[in-house]
């Protein structure tokens, strides 16, 4: 890894810190402000539907911008920009304004989907190890949702450590500008592009759909990275409800057993970064697929704490294996000139993922009565199939090629 990766991890780590961070102030603080634990429940809703909401309508924008301009002037832009709205959050904390809080928020989402298909198409740009390179930056990446998490609900409890909070948040988005400044400039991939009009936001749209569809590969990765966000945000919100009425812990516990499962993902993420040194292993898909299927299936059997937490984990080590190499894949097949515009496409998919997923957990959940151990068994069985269907096209593919038949 060279200082330009390094770089941009360092801006890539302090963003994500300050997503977490600013989203769980809020939530917290509105959540306490609304008294009634349904109003609370509704307005973290909220927050989390305002916070995905930008990137299911500005992707386009965001990958005509990237490729459009060097990836390193877009840095650039989206870290003043996040400077001002970061100042903006720590006037409505010393206000103890929800209003401007939200806005902020939906302001700091908007940077975050326009920042997205740069974050992910610069990689190959600043890196020949790929796989290594996404390793790292979806171990910071998770690394910084722990930090934001743990340190946002314990700065929650009082106003004064609110207002600390703002201030810590105003000087990361300061101090992730300077890094970005050093980033060396790099190659807009196609100059060319207009923005602005619905045309260029449906030709978009069309290119990267148009990219991923002539590729095989490509389009196979697509929806196995669409598929797992899809799981992620209903195994976090089904998670949520089996710790509670399944178990019945402490809300303390609840957060703690994801923060243990994103720990997982930082471990396993980082592990497939190391062990893969410049090849896209595709193997370690299959093998992360199972370790998902295998433990979320043993959450509708057990019911020891200490084992549930250690299952939490190995699911988490699985996801690190399964989305590195679907990542760099993706990254490394598409099209240097388009690159961001596909990138585009897969964030409206996988925020669209999330959407349904919440919607499935709803209807099952609340009008056809399932318990969230029983949504866990099922949840497994699909991974379980998953890890069949990629290890035996894998097995298809390796033999092809070993016998000459391409």
């Amino acid at each position: 890894m060279n200082i330009r990766f390094w770089l941009f991890w360092g801006v890539q780590f302090l963003g994500a810190f300050n997503d977490i961070l600013f989203k769980t102030l809020i939530s917290f603080m509105g959540a306490r402000f609304m008294g009634a634990a349904s109003s609370s429940a509704g307005f973290i809703s909220v927050v989390g539907f305002l916070f995905v909401l930008p990137f299911l309508f500005l992707s386009p924008v965001a990958g005509i911008l990237s490729d459009k301009f060097p990836k390193n002037k877009i840095i650039v832009w989206v870290k003043a920009v996040e400077v001002v709205i970061m100042a903006l959050g720590l006037i409505g904390l010393y206000l103890k304004s929800l209003p401007i809080l939200l806005f902020a928020l939906v302001l700091m989402a908007t940077q975050s989907a326009i920042f997205s298909p740069t974050k992910y198409g610069i990689v190959p740009e600043l890196s020949k190890d790929v796989p290594m390179a996404n390793g790292f930056l979806q171990m910071g990446s998770f690394l910084a949702i722990i930090l934001g998490s743990v340190l946002g609900a314990f700065w929650a409890g009082t106003d004064r450590v609110v207002l600390m909070a703002g201030w810590v948040l105003v000087f990361c988005a300061v101090f992730g500008l300077i890094i970005a400044l050093f980033i060396p400039p790099l190659q807009a991939a196609q100059e060319g592009l207009s923005v602005g009009g619905l045309s260029d936001y449906i030709s978009a749209v069309k290119v990267g759909m148009s990219e991923i569809l002539k590729k095989r590969g490509l389009f196979w990765v697509f929806w196995g990275l669409t598929l797992f966000w899809g799981s992620a945000n209903f195994y976090q919100m089904n998670m949520i409800s089996f710790g509670i009425y399944d178990m019945s812990w402490p809300n303390w516990m609840v957060s703690l057993i994801l923060l243990v499962t994103a720990g997982g993902i930082v471990v396993g993420s980082l592990l497939a970064g190391l062990v893969s040194r410049h090849r896209v292993e595709m193997g370690f898909v299959p093998f992360g697929a199972i370790l998902m299927a295998g433990f979320m299936i043993a959450f509708a059997f057990m019911r020891l704490t200490f084992l549930l937490f250690l299952f939490a984990f190995l699911v988490g080590v699985g996801a690190g294996f399964y989305t590195v190499p679907l990542n760099s894949y993706f990254q490394k097949n598409a099209d240097f000139s388009v690159r961001a515009r596909t990138i585009s496409v897969l964030n409206i998919a996988t925020a669209s993922a999330g959407i349904i997923a919440s919607v499935l957990l709803f209807v099952f959940g609340r009008v056809f009565e399932v318990s969230p151990s029983v949504m866990f068994f099922v949840l497994g069985l699909l991974w379980s199939v998953v890890a069949i269907v990629v290890g035996q096209a894998l097995r298809r593919k390796r033999y092809c090629k070993e016998n000459g038949y391409g």
